[in-house]
């Protein structure tokens, strides 16, 4: 084991996060060496993100592993974001089950470190969505409010409402003669006569509360005081016309045979129709003797033709009769009620299913219904397929709003009318839009066409499509393909057609030409060969079987010199250094082209004759005679590649002959001639510069 000397000074430190660090200043000394595993950090989990309410504590799912096994020591929750002007809270934010709890509503981001006593982990976040608390709202009804006792009530408060996460309600109904209940829809009798005042309180889970109140009148006849018409609580007005009033006199009697009836107040209790009235009224307090009658005038004058409710209240100082309600009805059934639908959109001419219903809330049948016109534009004169069905077909002919109206009838009772609106909008015309993927060309041609791009107003679609050709013939496809045989010019008419018979049209022009025919063309080059500098005069040679007017395009295939190219049709070119060179020519119509080449060779000048080069090419050639007795001989000529005839002819059977030198290619020929027979045995090439090109059968 080594030793090192090593005097230390330790002092601490506390860091940002309150961990305590050692910083250490040394001097050596001799100590042992040892060598320490190096320590991995924790690893954090903050757990999922949570949604809460504001108020409402959750609990942190915070939790840590170590790489190295070690124990973790600590833990620590940060708020590390907030809603402006929020207190957030933990419970304990050194624990990684801490509570926390926020008192804004918004997005609280928490960031979670933890500690194996060595060193910190990285921190891990969560965010908490905390939402705001929707509280409940109580809704309370009855069936009626209402009747002479004994009356019976149906209360209802389902629809009281709650938030969606902190239902279900409870529900707390309070009679007002000390009854209560605790259903939602709870039924009740009155067997007294007064005015009660229901309460209903509703509850969600976090104990917010709601409350409604609704006042019911219960009336019955007294000992002493009694009301005619109206002996059993109630009186039945019925349906006077709308404007007109139908009084009716109340008579008050004083039954009992001894005793005085005090008369304090004769009201409408609050609640009652505006459409009643009391029209004559007693100077009270009006004391009422034994026996005596005393009338009292109400009117109803309707100001629509449905059900109206009223209480009379006649209130007495008498002990035994203190007050008696007669309720004033138009009727004990209830009418219906009906729903017009939803506003609609639709189109001049278009017809609309109307969406009426209606429900009864005495159970009884829907009997009939009836569809008004309450407003239209100005001039238009809407119809109903039949206005007496709730689903009627409607059609306006003109655009601008249609305010209907929708009652009903269960044979005793009309509803009050409920209203729709149709909006009703002008028809947009079709617009055809016809389209091709090409517009001339050479027949045969064929054309894609395309009418897809056509609109049509919604309210008359689907469109329908009738293509002509120009050429007689037609299709109905809505992207049809047709081809041209014979060229001209053709006018194509695409007409589309709306489901109300509306219809629009689009025309294209179609050129069709005659088949265009390729150039034709036989490039020379004159001459092709010879000793450079070699100028050549070339010649295109060509012509177009339509007549077009041609272009030229020479490639020289000399790319060092500074005009390879030329766009004449006769250009010349001088080829300066030797080489075999392929000359191209492309000639085009502007629609078609071709290509062709030649050949040049270029040679260096050797200095040698013809005669020179044949001589030693051949050597010595010696005579013979043949066993017919035929003197032949063996000798050599010379013709040209163009026209291949005799240049020269060795009569004297010496090896070489007359030559006449040009710049062409050379054929030399052995021949042997047997009298006038002459058979050639040989070629041999050569050019003018005295260059062996090809031996053949030589």
């Amino acid at each position: 084991m080594e030793t090192t000397k090593l005097k230390s000074l330790f002092k601490f430190q506390r860091t940002r996060l309150g961990v305590a660090l050692l910083v250490v200043t040394a001097t050596f000394f001799l100590i042992p060496t040892m060598s320490w595993a190096q320590n991995n950090p924790p690893v954090v989990d903050a757990g999922e993100d949570q949604s809460i309410y504001v108020g409402e504590a959750t609990v942190l799912q915070g939790s840590a592993t170590d790489p190295d096994g070690n124990v973790i020591v600590s833990y620590l929750w940060t708020v590390e974001s907030a809603p402006a002007g929020s207190s957030p809270s933990f419970s304990n934010p050194a624990h990684p089950w801490a509570n926390f709890s926020a008192d804004v509503a918004g997005d609280y981001v928490l960031s979670l470190v933890a500690s194996d006593g060595i060193v910190w982990s990285d921190p891990d976040f969560v965010t908490i969505h905390v939402l705001e608390i929707l509280e409940p709202v109580a809704v309370a009804s009855a069936d009626v409010t209402g009747g002479h006792s004994p009356l019976t009530v149906q209360f209802d408060g389902s629809a009281s409402t709650v938030d969606p996460n902190l239902g279900p309600l409870t529900f707390s109904w309070s009679f007002g003669d000390g009854e209560i209940s605790s259903e939602v829809s709870p039924t009740h009798t009155y067997v007294n006569y007064g005015v009660y005042s229901v309460a209903l309180r509703v509850f969600d889970t976090l104990n917010q509360n709601d409350y409604d109140t609704i006042e019911i009148y219960v009336g019955t006849p007294a000992d002493c005081l009694s009301v005619d018409p109206g002996y059993m609580g109630y009186y039945l007005f019925g349906y006077p016309p709308v404007g007109s009033s139908n009084p009716q006199l109340f008579t008050i009697s004083n039954t009992c045979s001894t005793t005085d009836l005090e008369i304090d107040s004769i009201i409408l209790a609050d609640g009652s129709s505006a459409d009643f009235a009391i029209t004559s009224v007693l100077s009270l307090p009006y004391t009422l003797g034994p026996g005596e009658t005393v009338g009292v005038e109400v009117t109803f004058t309707p100001s629509t033709p449905y059900h109206a409710e009223a209480n009379l209240v006649i209130q007495s100082d008498d002990s035994v009769s203190p007050e008696l309600t007669i309720w004033l009805t138009t009727s004990m059934n209830h009418p219906p009620i009906v729903d017009a639908g939803e506003d609609q959109n639709i189109s001049v001419g278009e017809a609309t299913v109307l969406q009426g219903s209606a429900t009864d809330p005495d159970g009884h049948i829907i009997i009939s219904y009836l569809w008004t016109v309450e407003s239209a534009p100005v001039g238009s004169s809407p119809s109903f397929s039949n206005p007496a069905d709730p689903g009627a077909l409607f059609t306006a002919d003109l655009a601008g709003d249609y305010v209907l109206s929708l009652v009903a009838s269960d044979g005793i009772d009309t509803s009050v009318p409920d209203y729709v609106t149709i909006h009703v909008r002008e028809i947009l015309e079709p617009e055809a839009v016809a389209d091709a993927d090409v517009t001339s060309g050479p027949a045969p041609l064929t054309v894609h066409f395309d009418g897809s791009a056509s609109t049509s107003d919604p309210a008359a679609e689907p469109l329908t499509y009738d293509w002509s050709f120009g050429d007689g013939e037609f299709s109905t496809e809505v992207s049809p393909t047709h081809t041209y045989i014979a060229p001209g010019v053709y006018t194509i008419i695409l007409t589309v057609f709306d489901t109300l018979g509306q219809s629009d049209l689009d025309t294209i022009e179609i050129t069709v030409t005659t088949a265009n025919n390729p150039p034709e063309a036989a490039p020379t080059g004159t001459p092709n060969t010879g000793v450079a500098p070699l100028v050549v005069q070339f010649a295109a040679n060509a012509t177009d079987p339509d007549g077009d007017p041609l272009t030229y395009l020479w490639d020289f295939g000399d790319p060092d010199s500074l005009d390879n190219t030329s766009t004449l049709a006769d250009p010349q070119h001088v080829y300066e250094s030797p080489g075999t060179y392929v000359a191209w020519l492309t000639v085009s119509d502007g629609e078609l082209e071709i290509s062709a080449s030649l050949t040049i060779r270029v040679t260096e000048d050797t200095g040698q004759t013809p005669q020179e080069m044949i001589q030693d090419l051949i050597g010595e050639v010696d005579n013979y005679v043949d066993t017919g007795s035929l003197t032949c001989f063996q000798g050599w000529r010379l013709r040209t590649l163009l026209d291949l005839a005799l240049n020269s002819f060795d009569n004297d059977r010496t090896r070489l002959a007359k030559f006449y030198l040009n710049r062409f290619v050379y054929v030399v020929e052995q021949f042997i001639q047997r009298g006038v027979i002459s058979t050639s045995e040989g070629q041999i090439l050569i050019d003018a510069a005295n260059e062996i090109i090809e031996a053949i059968n030589g």
